[in-house]
This record gives structure tokens, sequence and C-alpha cells, in this order.
């Protein structure tokens, strides 16, 4: 009976995860999505669980149906960033994470994986004027802090950057 509500079905999937019980978690979620569930947790749990079974395309069409079901978080979006970078589509993982920077986003990792984005682009610069948005919006975490001194020391050991930096607005 307390499984009919969402967010007590989501506690009770991550502790099933916690005691290695990953299928039934994954089923309790699968099952959740398929009935029309408005928790965003459930996708971006399982999205994570796909991406841990190696099932990239699997994972990124849930966070789709997310989007598309309008439950999409910057939580499941962020995930989807990732995903789309570790499958060899780095520009729409950047895109993705320029718009919701653009949106005025709150979540410091659209902010870090695009600075480390631009960074494998040849620009550091332009990812540490990126992590300088971030810091003055006040929009940072432990790596943002991790990732600045590396890329400052990065800059100062002169490394030219062949792409023009682009940070923005």
């Amino acid at each position: 009976r307390l499984l009919r509500d969402d967010f007590v079905a989501a506690v009770y999937a991550r502790s099933l995860e916690k005691t290695e019980k990953w299928k039934e978690a994954s089923a309790l979620r699968r099952a959740r999505i398929e009935t029309g569930s408005r928790n965003a947790v459930f996708y971006s749990d399982e999205a994570r669980y796909l991406e841990s079974q190696q099932d990239l395309a699997e994972a990124l069409k849930l966070l789709d149906k997310a989007e598309k079901n309008g439950v999409a978080d910057d939580f499941s979006g962020a995930i989807k960033a990732d995903l789309l970078q570790k499958v060899g589509r780095g520009e729409e993982a950047s895109a993705l994470r320029r718009a919701r920077i653009e949106a005025g986003s709150r979540n410091a990792a659209f902010y870090n994986d695009e600075a480390k984005y631009l960074e494998s682009q040849g620009d550091p610069e332009g990812a540490l004027l990126l992590l300088e948005k971030a810091e003055k919006i006040r929009v940072t975490d432990e790596v943002t802090a991790i990732l600045k001194e590396r890329l400052l020391r990065e800059v100062k050991r002169g490394r030219p950057s062949p792409l023009p930096s682009s940070p923005l607005p």
C-alpha cells in the first residue's frame, strides 16, 4: 500500500539498490515510469542504472522520454549531458549544458562539465571564464574549486589555446 506514493517508492528503490537488488529496483522504477509517474528521480536513477549496465543508448532514450513527458529536471539534464559526452556526442552535450546555463540553472555540474569540455577543446581560458561566471552567481562546489585550480596552472604554463575563448554572457 505504501508504494502507491512515488516518494516512498523512490526511496524503496534506492534501498533495494543498497542491498544489491538492482534488478528489483530497476523493475520498480520501470513500472512507475510506465504508469506515468511525474517523479524525475525514477528516470534519473534508472538512467544511472542503465549506464552501470553499459546500456547508454537505452539510458538516453529514457531521459528523452522524461523530457517528452515533461518530468526532466536539472539533475536528469546533467546525466543526459554526461551520457551524450560518453557516446561521443560532445557538441550536443555542450549545447545542452549551455542551454541550461543560459536558462539560469543553479546546478554546478553544468558549469563544471562545460568547463572540462572547453578545456578538452583546447580552450582553458574559456573554461576559466565560465567558472568565474559560476563563482559570481554562487553556483560552485568542490569540483569547481579543483577544476579552477588545475586550469589556472595550465594557463600559467602558457599552453596556447587553438580555439577562441567562448564564455557565456
